[in-house]
């Protein structure tokens, strides 16, 4: 069966838009990761992250993880972006299941002070939502 021409010309809008799209998107993700990457392998590089390790693996030890994880938790936490977490754990080895809680962990309570603002405006009480997600987020890794 013969493509039409106007079958073809939607095709061909659709794709272009499609890919126009698409590119944008990558962008954004891009404009994220590789910067927070950069960041984390400075860290790392600079030996700032072994030095606070004596605080950092009690606490993490808690939920089963390394005191390195502290650092895609915390920025989970306070960013709204879960691309930086996951820049982060590719970039410091961790085992895979390592990664899940991590992900499971920040999935959960990501973005506290943005959402925070939000549900303080909304008549909620941000603390309490916050404490409740940190608390769902720990409860959710030791399951």
């Amino acid at each position: 069966m013969p493509l039409t021409p106007d079958f073809r010309t939607r095709l061909k809008i659709g794709l272009l838009t499609g890919a126009g799209k698409g590119w944008s998107s990558f962008v954004w993700v891009a404009k994220i990761i590789i910067p927070i990457a950069f960041l984390v392998t400075l860290i790392q590089w600079s030996g700032w992250l072994p030095r606070i390790d004596f605080i950092l693996t009690p606490v993490m030890g808690l939920i089963n993880l390394p005191g390195e994880a502290a650092l895609p938790v915390i920025i989970g936490g306070l960013t709204g972006s879960i691309y930086s977490v996951v820049a982060i754990i590719t970039i410091i080895p961790f085992s895979i299941e390592q990664m899940t809680l991590i992900a499971v962990f920040s999935l959960i309570a990501h973005g506290l002070v943005v959402e925070g603002i939000f549900q303080h405006k909304s008549g909620m009480n941000a603390f309490k939502i916050a404490t409740i997600r940190i608390a769902t987020a720990v409860l959710a890794t030791l399951f």
